[in-house]
């Protein structure tokens, strides 16, 4: 790596860490650190929202993943992903859970939970399963940004690890969402330059798309067949479950609590949109195209694809630049996590379940102080798993966010679109979703993806379930929905 694309890797991380510096002086409570007081507007919150799903994951992991499943894998896993990823939360769930969230005063997920179903035993179910299954999913980010680290700048792996987390711990522990949303702002815009020259770049070395489409037909048929060769159920649940699973994600719902109001949902959905297309789109074509330049280099480590793909096609000064997109996708990704995870930590089991009915004074200058501390405690631990991960990075990934939405994305829905919904049947509905998933994973059925089979029980457990017991009161249904 050339001296001057090494000056612009770490002049990013710089101007991120100033950024942060600047904006921890809007940082005065608690409330500040988790929603930035629902101040956010639509641009920065729509960028916000397509930057924190789009992670190394998706710039080193979903490459790797599409190489070898052909094009059909890829286009359809790019825009089935980006319209259900986009369109159904933001469209079906935005303006009901801000509306819904105000009134319960709630700023995180499992807050909304229980205070949708009046239960504090599935707020700390909620808040449980995503701190489990979230530090896995950092360990997923963290390896995908030191492994760019090694290939580029020679850097050994752990001591990437330790560089990614050590930024994202000075930045986010400062400003918190303030940071989190101003900073994905910037680094969805570094991100979807770096990809489309990429794309570019690659598409004109394999002599156009007519030629790529030829050399995967002649390097094995089924890499252009319209299933890829897959049974058609799980060619579909492994083409769309990135765009189900957003449905069920904490990270991404909370955004729409966070906004001004629920009127700029409109402009956050067309903003994030065509966002998430310029993003994702380069990311599976480029996969796609690995296997017209590399037919067999990299079946054993195609985590390592599109590093080298930047190093055989692209000069220098663009590798640093990539580099840099990459740091973005990680620490947008990792920041939204770790925030997550920190106020599952503080807010939801800490506050709402141990202070709160023991009639302690909530302290928000204090909470302020022990949720950096937890924020930075969160990160560390799966920075250290990162140093000996299991799995591919997409493997990791898939598991952590396919099991927390499998187990909370029917409450969430039932819960804004049914007033009979109680605490009963979201319960039955985390066991089952949970339990269904695990069990799926463990017995390594390739029917169809854990997730979606998980997703489909917890499903129809939860009706089943609430109509065995009595409904809401009156009093909650008011307090959720508004009185008429």
């Amino acid at each position: 790596m050339d001296v001057s694309a090494a000056i612009m890797v770490f002049a990013y991380l710089a101007v991120i860490i100033g950024l942060g510096f600047y904006l921890s002086r809007f940082v005065k409570s608690e409330d500040d650190f988790w929603l930035a007081g629902r101040t956010m507007g639509p641009w920065v919150t729509a960028f916000s929202y397509t930057a924190t799903w789009y992670s190394a994951v998706a710039l080193v992991g979903s490459p790797a993943f599409i190489y070898g499943k052909g094009l059909a894998m890829g286009v359809w896993t790019a825009f089935g992903a980006t319209w259900l990823f986009v369109i159904g939360p933001t469209m079906a769930l935005g303006v009901p859970l801000r509306r819904m969230s105000e009134r319960l005063n709630a700023v995180t997920i499992p807050e909304w939970i229980g205070a949708r179903f009046d239960s504090r035993l599935l707020t700390g179910l909620a808040a449980i399963c995503i701190v489990v299954f979230f530090i896995p999913y950092i360990t997923a980010i963290t390896k995908g940004a030191a492994t760019v680290f090694q290939v580029f700048v020679n850097i050994p792996y752990i001591w990437g690890v330790i560089l990614t987390g050590i930024v994202v711990a000075i930045y986010m522990t400062l400003s918190g969402y303030y940071g989190v949303c101003w900073t994905d702002f910037i680094q969805g815009w570094i991100m979807i330059v770096a990809l489309t020259v990429t794309l570019i770049t690659a598409l004109v070395k394999a002599g156009g798309i007519g030629a790529a489409v030829s050399t995967l037909k002649s390097i094995d048929p089924k890499l252009v067949a319209p299933s890829g060769g897959l049974p058609w159920p799980m060619f579909i649940s492994m083409a769309f479950v990135w765009g189900f699973v957003t449905w069920g994600q904490p990270q991404m719902l909370v955004r729409f609590l966070g906004l001004k109001s629920a009127r700029q949902i409109k402009t956050l959905f067309v903003v994030a949109a065509f966002s998430s297309l310029f993003i994702i789109f380069p990311c599976y074509m480029l996969g796609v195209l690995g296997k017209v330049f590399y037919p067999t280099e990299f079946l054993k480590r195609p985590d390592l694809l599109i590093p080298s793909m930047l190093k055989d096609m692209m000069p220098l000064f663009f590798v640093g630049f990539f580099l840099c997109a990459v740091i973005a996708a990680t620490m947008s990704t990792m920041d939204s996590i770790v925030l997550v995870a920190t106020s599952s930590v503080v807010r939801d089991i800490y506050e709402r379940l141990i202070l709160i009915p023991k009639g302690a004074v909530i302290d928000h200058v204090r909470m302020l102080k022990i949720s950096r501390v937890v924020c930075v405690i969160i990160l560390a631990l799966g920075i250290l798993l990162a140093i000996k991960p299991p799995g591919i990075i997409w493997s990791i990934s898939v598991f952590a966010v396919g099991s927390i939405a499998a187990t909370i994305t029917a409450s969430i829905l039932y819960g804004v679109f049914w007033k009979r919904a109680n605490w009963q049947g979201s319960l039955a509905s985390m066991i089952v979703g949970f339990g269904v998933t695990m069990l799926w994973y463990a017995l390594k059925i390739k029917f169809m993806h854990p997730y979606l089979v998980g997703m489909i029980f917890s499903h129809i457990a939860f009706p089943i379930f609430a109509l065995m017991f009595p409904p809401p009161s009156k009093e909650l249904v008011e307090r959720v929905y508004g009185a008429k």
